[in-house]
């Protein structure tokens, strides 16, 4: 779909958020989502820590569920291993999730919570499914 091929070609990028948050203080951690959220939130937990994905959260346009599908592919996993989201991706302490996402909205960006850093190593769904691994430039 063209809104699809638009978001990968022409991405808009999240330079004002990235300096208002950075103003702002409370993220303990940032980066560009372009590897897929399983291969980048890998990269922000450290060990001994993990995370819990809730993907019943997981923001996906009906475009992208539509495309996965037609492609054989289960729509929430594409969502974790896939790349090329182009948005960023941010470790926050709890109680300070509602005000960033009001900085967020300041800026005009949409955030979602998506799971939480846990005391268990890795990553896991809350459904219970596997992650994966997301994209490897050189696998």
């Amino acid at each position: 779909p063209a809104s699809l091929a638009a978001a990968l070609h022409t991405p808009t990028p999240r330079v004002a958020l990235g300096r208002a948050l950075a103003a702002r203080g409370g993220v303990r951690a940032a980066c560009d989502l372009s590897d897929g959220l399983a291969r980048d939130l890998a990269r922000m937990v450290p060990p001994p820590l993990g995370a819990r994905v809730d993907v019943a959260r997981l923001p996906m346009s009906d475009e992208a569920r539509a495309l996965a599908e037609a492609l054989g592919l289960d729509p929430l996993q594409a969502a974790l291993v896939g790349g090329e989201d182009y948005e960023l991706l941010l470790l926050v302490p709890p109680g300070s999730v509602a005000a960033i996402e009001a900085c967020a909205r300041a800026e005009g960006v949409p955030l979602t919570d998506v799971g939480e850093v846990t005391a268990t190593p890795g990553l896991v769904r809350s459904d219970g499914a596997p992650v994966g691994r997301g994209f490897e430039h050189f696998g």
